[in-house]
């Protein structure tokens, strides 16, 4: 498909075409998984409740036996957002402590225009989001938009909006024969009303549906004449992510086993945790309850002892421990809980690095793969868009530069540095109070460390002779 064969099709056909080009995705079952109340195990159908058998007080039949009713006990559905932590945990090291750009011109004015719109949208954090939304939904698409700002550069001020399926958009993308997006389609509803925007590098046309169909609509200029949005940019401003599966699709079933078997745990811990007396024969008299030195008083043949499970709980953590180690190390994942972490004393920044390498290998692989391609089409369009607001084509070029997600050790850090400098020190005193982090001006700290230096150097030295009183010969 390509630009003009859409702008030859009416707005029905054209939405239609636009819609059968969708690849697959899987947001239903994304959502399945990530969303906790919609896991098996909270549904009635894949763990009813359970049919007991409850004596009644002091109501025998006729033979003298207890007559019992029948009720239904509501089990144990006990729902672990496993897919949730895991999903978050990948999103974070996928972004990093930080995301900056290396550009082959580093002076142009393009790429500085480029750079200050990505911190001015707020991209850092919004990375994250999308990044989460791509792992759980399969797809999620960066709006990007422009408002009149004289103070801005190129008089405009560009504003970001994510969408995905759980922000109720419909998205669309178009690609052509070389898998380049050529359009892309927009489908959302306001105020119960459903619309349709279809974005191309050159306009934005809009479409509302009716009786009859989808009608276009148009914008209208002050002499009354209808118009098409023309867009500025040189590109479509929408930045597409897919992935084919749920993040979490592979360890589905292993979490799902995790919770059923926790779930029946739950429920023998509430029949079998308290202890049970046993008895056989006639008991002569019941002690009461929270009464000291109890005695059971029962006839001849009578027997008491109390039931008391086996070592089932050792068999249970086992299996706990098994799925949770299959279900962490396969999807890449850390379990950075306390009762892990404890025993591994205070480790150096490095030292963590290296027992998170596994984490740190599946964020690589994003940022080599679909999330980092998204994150470079980010600073391609905004170098485009500020190529044609300045009419500067200087062809200068950037690419992302990820860092991991670490934990700052400045400390070690200098160490090194003084060690690679020969054992000199490497930062200056006001840059030790600023990493020390014992204030939060630490520029006010330094200027009244040096004030208070200086007085007391003025104060101590050797009196001017002469001045003193006393005798100089």
């Amino acid at each position: 498909m390509t630009t003009e064969q859409l702008n030859t099709l009416s707005a029905d056909d054209l939405i239609a075409e636009v819609k059968a080009a969708k690849p697959d995705t899987q947001y239903e079952e994304g959502m399945k998984q990530y969303d906790v109340a919609q896991h098996e195990v909270k549904s009635t159908v894949h763990r009813p409740d359970k049919l007991s058998l409850i004596p009644k007080p002091d109501k025998l039949d006729d033979a003298g036996n207890p007559i019992v009713e029948k009720k239904w006990t509501a089990v144990a559905k006990i729902a672990i957002p496993l897919q949730k932590f895991i999903i978050q945990q990948r999103a974070s090291f996928a972004v990093g402590n930080k995301i900056t750009f290396k550009s082959d011109i580093p002076d142009s004015p393009v790429f500085s225009a480029a750079t200050a719109a990505w911190r001015g949208a707020k991209m850092q954090y919004n990375l994250k989001e999308i990044a989460r939304k791509l792992m759980a939904e399969t797809e999620v698409a960066l709006l990007w938009y422009s408002k009149k700002d004289e103070k801005a550069e190129g008089g405009v001020k560009l504003r970001t909006r994510i969408i995905s399926p759980s922000t109720g958009d419909s998205l669309f993308p178009v690609f052509d024969k070389y898998n380049d997006m050529i359009a892309f389609g927009r489908g959302y509803k306001v105020d119960d009303e459903e619309y349709f925007d279809l974005y191309t590098d050159t306009e934005l046309r809009r479409f509302k549906s009716g009786n009859g169909g989808y009608e276009e609509i148009k914008k209208v200029d002050d002499a009354g004449n209808e118009y098409v949005e023309k867009l500025p940019y040189g590109k479509i401003p929408v930045i597409y992510w897919r992935q084919e599966k749920p993040e979490c699709d592979d360890v589905k079933d292993l979490i799902r086993a995790r919770e059923f078997n926790q779930s029946d745990f739950f429920d023998n811990n509430q029949y079998y945790g308290d202890p049970m007396l046993f008895m056989k024969g006639s008991a002569v008299n019941m002690p009461a309850k929270g009464v000291a030195g109890k005695v059971l008083e029962g006839s001849d043949d009578a027997d008491a002892k109390f039931l008391t499970p086996g070592d089932y709980t050792a068999a249970r953590k086992l299996e706990f421990d098994m799925l949770d180690e299959a279900i962490f190390t396969l999807t890449r994942s850390a379990k950075l809980d306390a009762e892990s972490m404890k025993g591994l004393g205070d480790l150096s920044g490095a030292a963590m690095d290296r027992m998170l390498i596994s984490p740190h290998m599946a964020a690589r692989d994003m940022q080599d793969g679909e999330f980092g391609s998204g994150v470079q089409r980010c600073i391609n369009f905004l170098i485009a868009v500020y190529s044609e607001l300045l009419g500067i084509k200087d062809g200068v070029a950037a690419e992302p530069q990820f860092s991991l997600f670490r934990i700052d050790d400045a400390g070690e850090r200098i160490d090194l540095a003084m060690k690679a400098n020969g054992g000199k020190p490497v930062v200056d005193q006001e840059e030790s109070i600023r990493m020390a982090g014992v204030s939060d001006y630490p520029e006010d700290v330094y200027r009244k460390l040096k004030e208070e230096a200086k007085a007391n150097s003025a104060g101590s030295g050797t009196p001017p002779i002469g001045k003193t009183g006393m005798k100089v010969s």
